[in-house]
């Protein structure tokens, strides 16, 4: 649970399944985005599930802005 946030995250338990679905879901998203529009609101769709994953109340901010930066310096 993070701190203030009016969602559940992940259990540890489901972690490393919920990451493994969440890679395949935004690989297939972005690789199949059809405009430049299409493919930023699925980078931001995704930023937004990765930090539901993030089992620990301080959040995953750092790492998923990282992953947004990465799929950016791709385009």
């Amino acid at each position: 649970m993070i701190l203030g946030a009016d969602f559940q995250t992940s259990s540890v338990a489901e972690t490393p399944i919920a990451v493994k679905q969440w890679a395949e879901n935004t690989n297939y998203r972005l690789e199949n985005s059809q405009t430049k529009d299409e493919f930023l609101q699925n980078l931001m769709a995704a930023h937004i599930n990765f930090e539901r994953i993030h089992p620990f109340e301080d959040g995953n901010g750092r790492t998923g802005r990282e992953l947004i930066n990465l799929e950016l310096a791709k385009k």
